[in-house]
């Protein structure tokens, strides 16, 4: 039986000062003295009703909010269609990419994504050399969290990058501990002095990718940007001429500073310049600043739901029920596509064209995005347009 399996040591007082063989006798107390009633005290030991009553306060806002707009359909969905249905494919979802979270933790663990490969690999083959024993609860729960959780999603039908984040602290955990012996030891010398190697070719790309973002793909002259992105790239270089002996602070140092510069990159022009094509939070500012202020955006044909946030009164988006109703009212505010806005002009409807706002689907960078020519040939246009009736054809 794996230490700590009974959970009596969970339910200690103070559990981070008692001793392991303290902790392993609990254990044997527990095999040699189990009761249901024991197993019962267990379960509803006062810690584990906090915890579900803490829970329980977080999520009733959000419980209360579904069941007052849905009744108990929206409490199911909460509960199960929102995941299992996301598992199955039948809420949404149609991916059958299994390899979608290796490939994506690439970009989310940057710089350290090659090492965390290495790491798994490496710790892979230790556990098969010792027939998969792994050393301490902690390392039991970081593992079986990080590889049961990405085979679930990896196997689910719906797949998103975000999905992910949870489980980045453990790999993170993992990688750290890795680091450390890899450092400490001599058993992994040339793999460390490898993943040493390694990090400084991703950080120097890193710093060519976050000078590339002001310069080439999104052109850029403020001052504010390129100070501080030329004082990182300084301290970089001085890493260089005034290089550490001790590896682990390289490893660690060079690396770091890479990912700061082109986090800062990214930051401060990346995301606000590719945010320009946000078409529908653009068309909700222009809605919040001239439309009455009782007036309600309509989206016709817009597969998103980002003006339900951004716009200033609760946006709806027109179905078969209440389409007739909303484009025949008169000063209905609407932001469409080109697809809505063919069906709006094959229906005859007169309109005042607001804007006409270009879009790109942000959630999902493509290569076309990079450079400026590209970007707006991948660009489509969406527009925010009012009913006028009294011009009606």
């Amino acid at each position: 039986m794996k230490p700590g399996l009974t959970c009596l040591w969970q339910c200690t007082p103070n559990r981070n000062d008692v001793r392991f063989e303290d902790w392993m006798k609990m254990d044997l107390r527990y095999i040699d003295n189990w009761t249901l009633g024991l197993d019962f005290r267990i379960l509803f030991h006062y810690k584990w009703i906090h915890g579900f009553f803490i829970i329980a306060l977080i999520a009733f806002p959000v419980l209360k909010g579904l069941y007052d707009q849905f009744g108990t359909e929206g409490l199911k969905f909460f509960f199960w269609t929102n995941n299992a249905g996301r598992i199955t494919g039948s809420f949404s979802g149609q991916s059958s990419d299994y390899f979608f979270y290796f490939h994506t933790l690439l970009y989310l663990f940057l710089p350290w994504s090659f090492f965390a490969y290495i790491v798994f690999y490496t710790e892979l083959r230790l556990l098969i050399r010792n027939r998969f024993r792994i050393g301490s609860p902690e390392e039991f729960i970081c593992w079986s969290g990080t590889l049961v959780f990405i085979a679930i999603l990896s196997f689910a039908r719906m797949k998103g990058p975000h999905y992910m984040l949870p489980v980045l602290p453990l790999i993170a955990l993992i990688t750290a501990k890795w680091t450390i012996r890899f450092a400490s030891g001599t058993e992994y010398e040339k793999l460390f002095g490898f993943s040493i190697r390694l990090q400084q070719i991703i950080s120097v790309v890193l710093l060519i990718l976050a000078v590339m973002i002001p310069s080439v793909f999104f052109p850029h002259q403020n001052i504010i940007v390129w100070i501080p992105l030329s004082l990182i790239i300084l301290f970089y270089l001085s890493l260089f001429v005034f290089s550490d002996s001790d590896r682990t602070r390289q490893f660690l140092v060079y690396s770091a500073t890479a990912i700061i510069g082109f986090n800062f990159s990214v930051n401060a022009v990346f995301l606000p310049e590719l945010n320009q094509y946000n078409s529908a939070a653009r068309a909700s500012e222009i809605f919040n600043a001239i439309a009455p202020d009782d007036a309600i955006l309509y989206t016709h044909q817009y597969p998103s739901h980002e003006t339900a946030f951004y716009a200033k009164n609760n946006s709806i988006a027109i179905t078969e029920q209440n389409r007739d109703k909303v484009l025949y009212a008169q000063g209905s505010w609407i932001f469409t596509t080109e697809a809505g806005m063919k069906d709006i002009l094959e229906s005859g409807i007169s309109y005042s064209m607001i804007d006409t706002l270009p879009y790109l689907k942000i959630s999902n960078i493509k290569l076309s995005y990079l450079m400026p020519d590209s970007r707006k040939r991948a660009a489509v246009n969406t527009y925010l347009l009012r009913i006028n009736l009294a011009e009606l054809n």
